[in-house]
């Protein structure tokens, strides 16, 4: 089975989980009661720092620049598809069309902002 296949079986499952999750109060309690200690506040936390996040914030020619590619991937790594994508539309990065695809994978995305970045800073030393 492929990754992007298990993706999607996965993504399937999440969704009915979710779906019963709104119907089912008791089933949404019992799973909440199920997460170890602490996950409801990371979880919280997550939720506004979604709803907060900055793209501008993320400047991937700058992390490149001064920490390298291992870092800019491990910063992008960690922000979800969406936040990748508004990432290089406030850095002005083009994004390979495999990356601009509504099936695009988050690692396509990273990679293209890699990319993006990596010919950036090339145009500026030339």
């Amino acid at each position: 089975m492929n990754v992007q296949k298990a993706d999607e079986i996965l993504r399937d499952i999440f969704d009915v989980v979710i779906s019963e999750a709104r119907a089912n109060p008791a089933f949404a309690r019992r799973m909440l009661a199920a997460l170890p200690v602490g996950a409801i506040v990371e979880l919280r936390t997550a939720q506004v720092l979604k709803q907060t996040f900055d793209p501008g914030s993320v400047n991937p020619v700058k992390i490149l620049r001064e920490s390298g590619d291992v870092t800019l991937r491990g910063t992008l790594d960690r922000l979800t598809k969406s936040h990748l994508v508004n990432v290089a539309k406030a850095n002005h990065l083009l994004l390979s069309e495999a990356a601009k695809s509504r099936k695009a994978t988050k690692d396509s995305i990273v990679d293209s902002i890699v990319e993006a970045a990596n010919h950036r800073l090339k145009e500026r030393v030339a």
